[in-house]
């Protein structure tokens, strides 16, 4: 499938430019998915706990490639990771 190559395409690349495993399968996942998806979902996606992922993912939070929103009605968490890296200033190597 398609988007399964593309996937390890942009993992290599992650971690081509010094980040680990775990963190390029993150970025990997949010950086397809079109719409916000749940921590929960991202978890069970990668097999991480979602205390791991949380942790991992503050940083690019911090700088501002991933947002982390709340939809009414539910207790998720979901996150979005804008898809301008490079215009974020964002240059994987």
């Amino acid at each position: 499938m398609l988007k399964d190559e593309l996937n390890q395409i942009m993992k290599g690349i992650v971690i081509n430019s010094g980040f680990p495993s775990p963190f390029a399968s993150m970025i990997s996942e949010l950086y397809f998915e079109p719409e916000p998806i749940s921590m929960q979902d991202l978890a069970n996606r990668i097999g991480y706990s979602l205390a791991s992922i949380s942790l991992k993912l503050k940083m690019f939070e911090y700088l501002g490639f991933i947002s982390r929103k709340k939809k009414p009605g539910t207790s998720k968490v979901f996150l979005y990771m804008e898809k301008d890296l490079i215009g974020k200033g964002l240059y994987l190597n």
